[in-house]
């Protein structure tokens, strides 16, 4: 069973090397960078793809640095239109409005957290700190902080796909995993934090 589960992964692989061969036969074009970006901003709007996907499809297109240079700037364009949305018509989710804006300031500690937990959805976040008017540079710089390490995980899953039991694609791999378990963690005692703190709150003002 192991000589024909590597025989097939040989052939596998050499399939795998003519896809590469044929992506870097095309060449670095501008082409490719705007459609990528286009499709960032497609997805704004339309959830066809999950972001984590778009970025590995990213790494797999482009080379490695114009990869990180595509996938930031595609998720900084979700942010930004989410956060300006959220400005003009409101986050509508009040209960975590009220929950991120416990005692009159907004978590900026729970932003960067909710950044790292793997798909959960930018655009929802994104509208409750643009309804709360929250800065827009520190918005952007937190968010990005939060999301650098699963972008980087994910555009290096993506260059190394053509070889899927190399280091180079499975630590990537790992770390996105333990970042996932690791965030919701911190999240989940962030968020019972700020809920006990929220409801202390509002027991004083009764009284």
């Amino acid at each position: 069973r192991y000589d024909q589960l590597w025989l097939w992964y040989k052939v596998y692989q050499e399939k795998l090397l003519e896809a590469e061969q044929f992506i870097q036969s095309l060449g670095i074009s501008w082409k490719f960078v705007l459609a990528m970006l286009i499709v960032f901003l497609v997805r704004t709007f339309i959830p066809f793809l999950s972001v984590s996907a778009i970025c590995v499809l990213t790494g797999v297109v482009l080379p490695s640095y114009w990869a990180l240079i595509v996938n930031f700037l595609g998720i900084i364009i979700m942010m930004s239109i989410k956060y300006f949305e959220g400005m003009k018509f409101g986050s509508g989710n009040e209960r975590a409005r009220k929950i991120i804006e416990s005692s009159g300031k907004v978590n900026k500690a729970l932003l960067f957290a909710l950044r790292l937990i793997p798909g959960f959805p930018l655009g929802s976040v994104s509208r409750i700190y643009g309804s709360l008017r929250f800065p827009y540079w520190q918005f952007i710089l937190l968010s990005a902080a939060g999301f650098a390490p699963k972008l980087l995980s994910y555009t290096f899953m993506g260059t190394n796909v053509f070889d899927p039991l190399s280091s180079a694609f499975l630590v990537p791999l790992m770390i996105a995993l333990t970042i996932s378990g690791a965030s919701l963690l911190c999240v989940n005692l962030i968020w019972l934090l700020v809920e006990k703190s929220a409801s202390s709150s509002k027991k004083n003002k009764d009284n």
